[in-house]
C-alpha cells in the first residue's frame, strides 16, 4: 500500500507531491512548513525518518534522525519551524530509559546541532517565529507513579539557556521572539 501526499498554493495549482510506503497500521506522516511556505519538512516517526522537500521541486535530502533506529508505531515525534531552521523532538526508542533528542536542519535538510534532553519521554516543541528561541519537553513517570518534567530553553545556536519544571501542551513566542 501506499500513501500520496500532495501539496498545493492557494490557487489549487499543485507544487509537489511525494508517494510513501505506507501500512495500515503506521502512524500518518507529520508535515511543517517554514515560515515562507518555501520549504517542507515531512517526517515518519515509526521509521524516524525525515524528509525535506523545496515547495516547488524534487527532494533535496532525506535522512534517518537515529542510527539503526528500530521501526516503532509507538515513538513519539514533534516537528517545528522558525527562522530558516526546522527542528525536530524526538528518541530512538520509545522507551523512558533513552533520552529525548532534539535535532536542528536547515531548511535544505543540513543537520545544524544535537542536543540530548534528560532521560524521559519528549513533550513537545516550540520555537520563535525567528528561530532565536526554542522550548523543549520532556517527562517520565518515576518509580512511585509521580511525573518528574523539565522544559529546556535553548537559543539558536543551541545553547542551552534555561531549564524549569513543568509540561507544557501549546507555547507561544511573539514575532520579536520574546
Amino acid at each position: 500500500a501506499a500513501l500520496r501526499l500532495q501539496w498545493h498554493d492557494r490557487n489549487g495549482r499543485s507544487l509537489g507531491s511525494r508517494v510513501l510506503a505506507w501500512h495500515e497500521d503506521d502512524p500518518l506522516p507529520q508535515l511543517c512548513l517554514n515560515a515562507s511556505g518555501s520549504a517542507l519538512l515531512l517526517a515518519q516517526s515509526a521509521s524516524a525518518q525525515v524528509m525535506f522537500h523545496a515547495v516547488v521541486g524534487e527532494t533535496p535530502d532525506e535522512k534517518k534522525l537515529f542510527e539503526n533506529a528500530a521501526y516503532s508505531n509507538e515513538r513519539p515525534m514533534f516537528l517545528a519551524a522558525g527562522g530558516q531552521s526546522f527542528w525536530v523532538l524526538s528518541q530512538n526508542t520509545p522507551t523512558p530509559v533513552n533520552s529525548p533528542t532534539l535535532v536542528c536542519f536547515s531548511a535544505a535538510g543540513e543537520e545544524k546541532w544535537r542536543r540530548d534532553l534528560p532521560a524521559g519521554t519528549p513533550g513537545g516543541v516550540a520555537v520563535a517565529p525567528n528561530g532565536d528561541w526554542i522550548l523543549a519537553g520532556r517527562y517520565q513517570v518515576t518509580s512511585d507513579n509521580r511525573v518528574e518534567s523539565s522544559l529546556h530553553l535553548f537559543d539558536g545556536s543551541g545553547a542551552l539557556r534555561a531549564t524549569l519544571h513543568g509540561l507544557f501542551r501549546q507555547a507561544c513566542f511573539a514575532e520579536n521572539g520574546q
